[in-house]
């Protein structure tokens, strides 16, 4: 018969054995666990992976769809800049250039000024040359007649004497009336001088003189302006009809010389007319004078006339003026002795 102690022993055994089993079965039952959960993360994770991979091409096709749809965008703000930074050059230089004419204008109106009383000094100047050379040839002449009068036979005096006598007594005597001759304009013709170096020969710089006496001819002044008015409407029209770059240029630049041309003849009328002894006709003074003249003169130096609004806003100055001076000096006929009867006093 067993002991106690034996059975004891052989329980204990018994349950040895059973925990043996157990963390056995433990030990298994964890490794096939963890091996069937390392197997359900790493196909979790390729699910997770593919899943990943499919929402970042989408991702990127959508990145893509919106890059193609930035770039144009960002292109234009890119060229939107650039357009305005040389804008606003632009029209930085606009303002400068502004600043530049207006002083170059008040220059140039400046020099026109002084131009104007150096010609005034000069003409002064002549008129004084002239009645100093005169002095001088009377004093010399009345210094040597007894020389003369011993040379000179009683017969051979007798003509010289005539010879004197007859040009001083034409020089004083009064001119003739407009009833002495077919019209005014028959006399005034004797007194019109024509200044070569002004015009073009369609376009002439006109004026009466009687020794020191100047009076503009206002009629062949608005005359030669209109032809050249004309001249260039006529270009204006040329220039609508033509598709030529190079006859465009030509037709500009004709433009330019008849503007230059009217801009030398007006600027000149100006001048002589600061003259005290030079004037535009006083008959014809309400409808054309002196200041009418020299805010034609301006529009003519600061307008471009190669831009037709330029050109289209002294025509219709000028033709305002042209029409009412026409009224004014008709009939022609006391015009006509208005201007006699003034270069004559």
């Amino acid at each position: 018969m067993t002991s106690m102690e034996d059975k004891i022993k052989e329980l204990s055994s018994l349950i040895e054995e059973l925990e043996r089993i157990l963390n056995d079965s433990l030990t298994k039952k964890k490794s096939l666990i963890d091996s069937e959960l390392d197997e359900f993360i790493n196909q979790k994770r390729e699910e997770t992976k593919t899943r990943f991979e499919s929402v970042k091409e989408e991702t990127d096709k959508v990145k893509a769809d919106l890059g193609s749809i930035r770039a144009p965008i960002l292109e234009f703000e890119h060229e939107k800049a650039k357009f305005t930074e040389e804008i606003n050059h632009h029209i930085e230089q606009a303002n400068q250039y502004q600043s530049k004419i207006e002083e170059l204008t008040r220059l140039r109106k400046e020099e026109l000024e002084k131009a104007m009383e150096k010609d005034l000094q000069m003409r002064e100047y002549e008129r004084s040359i002239i009645e100093k050379v005169n002095e001088l040839k009377n004093e010399l002449s009345d210094r040597y007649r007894h020389l003369r009068e011993a040379i000179l036979s009683k017969k051979e005096e007798t003509k010289v004497e005539e010879a004197k006598v007859i040009p001083e007594k034409e020089l004083w005597e009064p001119s003739p009336s407009l009833e002495e001759v077919a019209t005014g304009e028959n006399l005034l013709e004797s007194y019109k001088k024509k200044d070569e170096s002004l015009g073009d020969g369609t376009i002439n710089f006109i004026y009466f003189q009687l020794k020191d006496r100047v009076i503009m001819d206002g009629e062949s002044l608005l005359k030669g302006i209109n032809s050249g008015v004309e001249q260039v409407k006529e270009i204006y029209r040329k220039l609508e009809e033509t598709g030529s770059s190079k006859d465009k240029y030509f037709m500009k630049q004709r433009i330019i010389n008849i503007q230059a041309m009217l801009r030398k003849i007006v600027t000149k009328s100006v001048s002589m007319c600061k003259f005290k002894y030079g004037s535009l006709p006083k008959y014809t003074n309400d409808v054309l004078n002196i200041s009418l003249l020299e805010e034609m003169m301006e529009m003519l130096n600061t307008h471009n006339w190669t831009e037709k609004h330029n050109f289209e806003k002294f025509s219709a100055f000028f033709d305002e003026i042209n029409l009412a001076f026409q009224s004014k000096i008709t009939p022609k006929e006391p015009y006509l002795k208005s201007v006699l009867e003034e270069i004559n006093y």
